[in-house]
């Protein structure tokens, strides 16, 4: 295929512009515009009553993109815990070991010897003050399932639990670690301050179930450890979770419990969600209980912090869920994960009124958008309307008023009909003009019959008996009605033969009745009644004409 060179394309474009669009291409961008007046009108309609929202689907895109970068954060930061928490398992589990080879003392002996439980904190020191260094958390322990002084009456474990001081960042580098449990000398030895709620020892129903699940779980070693549910750390405002680890003997029995502390002032610090539109995003980090859901809630860089909230309700809502939390209302995405031998849900979700809010500018920024291009499109509906229908109807009228002569409609096809027309028109006015010479002929000749019919006439007249002439013209009155209409007929040229036929007599009948026409006017044949006749005629035309 040939491609057109610019000068051909322009002289294609002039050649359109001089004689104008073709009806069919008119009607073409004129029903084009209309159906997209439709549309936009349809598009308007959806948008008015919430159907067609870009707004939502923004929302679900944002909140899709923050589960998934939540998600990935938390497992990540979950895989890294579960490595050291289980490293410092394994490492705590060689101390004890090689404590009670040093010293030939089992474990069960360890009980109600503070001096032996001591000098074991300050052995396992340096283990957990490094993992806390490394872990993203903000507090790292263990706990043996053994005490100082079993004859109190509730059951306490012995162990380490170190803790950062004064958290202002996710960034932990540096900052001050204190002993929120332990025996004091291990801190004076290692220049620790002791945390203001500090106790030597911690209540076995802190972390209630964990022990329980953890030796369970201790038979896979990949999946023995977990994430706890939030509690409320004794004697202090702070919530935390904990991610736990079981420390096991030589021959695989549960001898005690380490982990890292995550605290509600860390997770908001460390999940807060990306600040973009809509502002008012939030993470969770949830567990399933009877009344519902509890957890840890950030929320984003911009800085956005959600209500503290106890309990949350969830029901699903379309693409949605909706969280419910006394009267504070979310809307979200949720996903649950898998912690070591743990379930949890990890959730996004910003404020109900917000999403109500965003929705709505939403669609008053759609529905604007939508309005304009609709006027647009209306306006350019009823443009184009006129500029295809009023040219043709400016040449309707022309042809009723036969005036083709107002120059060129810019439309093809009415221009080539004016032109159809005019040609029909020159070749009438040709055809008439024949018309009127053979008329003329036609007339000349009437004249010029009509002059020798009445030499004819008076040169008969002259042949013709004035007599019998005169008993014919006298007799007339005497026909009967029947013998005037076959004597009428006989002056039109009619036969015998013929006139039977007309009157629906036979020929006898016929012949009954030229007897009696013939006998009352004195005539002897059929020619010479014509030739009577023919005169009469003459001369009644003569009479008329003077």
């Amino acid at each position: 295929m040939q491609l057109l060179s610019p000068g051909q394309f322009r002289q294609i474009l002039n050649q359109a512009r001089a004689k104008g669009l073709t009806m069919r291409r008119r009607l073409i961008a004129y029903l084009l515009l209309m159906a997209f007046a439709l549309i936009m009108a349809a598009l308007l309609l959806l948008s008015l009553f919430g159907v067609l929202n870009p707004a939502r689907s923004n929302v679900a895109r944002v909140l899709d993109h923050q589960l998934e970068t939540s998600v990935a954060g938390i497992e990540h930061d979950a895989d890294r815990m579960a490595a050291y928490a289980l490293a410092l398992s394994g490492q705590l589990s060689a101390l004890v070991e090689k404590y009670q080879q040093d010293n030939g003392v089992p474990f069960e002996a360890l009980k109600n010897h503070p001096e032996e439980l001591a000098a074991l904190q300050t052995a396992a020191f340096p283990l957990v003050y490094t993992n806390l260094q490394l872990a993203p958390c903000s507090g790292a322990f263990y706990l043996l399932y053994t005490t100082v002084n079993d004859t109190l009456p509730d059951e306490y474990h012995n162990g380490l639990y170190l803790k950062y001081a004064n958290l202002y960042a996710e960034n932990t580098i540096n900052n001050k670690v204190c002993l929120f449990r332990g025996a004091a000398s291990v801190a004076r030895e290692n220049n620790v301050s002791l945390h203001s709620a500090w106790q030597y020892e911690i209540k076995a129903d802190t972390f209630a179930g964990v022990a329980e699940t953890l030796r369970d779980a201790a038979a896979d070693s990949a999946g023995a450890y977990l994430l706890t549910a939030v509690y409320a750390l004794p004697d202090t405002w702070e919530n935390a979770r904990f991610l736990c680890a079981p420390i096991l003997d030589a021959e695989g029995r549960g001898i005690g419990v380490c982990g890292f502390e995550i605290s509600d002032l860390y997770f908001e610090l460390a999940y807060q969600t990306v600040a973009m539109e809509p502002g008012y995003t939030a993470f969770a980090l949830l567990d399933r209980t009877e009344e519902g859901y509890t957890g840890q809630v950030a929320g984003n860089r911009g800085g956005y912090a959600p209500p503290v909230i106890e309990n949350f309700s969830a029901r699903a809502k379309g693409e949605f869920v909706t969280f419910q939390s006394g009267e504070l209302s979310f809307v979200g995405k949720a996903r649950e994960i898998a912690i070591g031998a743990s379930r949890h849900t990890v959730a996004v979700m910003l404020p109900e009124g917000q999403y109500q809010a965003y929705l709505r500018d939403g669609q008053r920024k759609a529905t604007s958008i939508l309005c304009i291009i609709a006027v647009i499109a209306v306006c350019a509906t009823l443009w184009l309307s006129k500029k295809y229908v009023a040219p043709i109807l400016k040449s309707l009228q022309q042809i009723k008023d036969v005036s083709m002569n107002a120059g060129p409609s810019r439309i093809p096809e009415i221009d080539d009909l004016f032109e159809f027309l005019a040609q029909k028109d020159r070749e009438h006015e040709d055809e008439l003009r024949l018309l009127e010479n053979q008329k003329q002929d036609a007339e000349n000749e009437y004249a010029k019959a009509q002059t020798q019919l009445a030499r004819l006439v008076e040169k008969k007249s002259d042949e013709i008996d004035p007599e019998s002439y005169g008993m014919f013209l006298s007799n007339l009155h005497t026909l009967t009605p029947r013998e005037r209409e076959i004597f009428a007929l006989y002056l039109e040229g009619k036969t015998a033969k013929e006139i039977h036929i007309l009157l629906g007599v036979n020929e006898n009948t016929v012949k009954f009745h030229n007897k009696n026409i013939y006998s009352k006017l004195g005539v002897a044949s059929r020619k010479q009644l014509l030739q009577y006749a023919t005169l009469m005629k003459q001369q009644e035309e003569g009479s008329a004409d003077q």
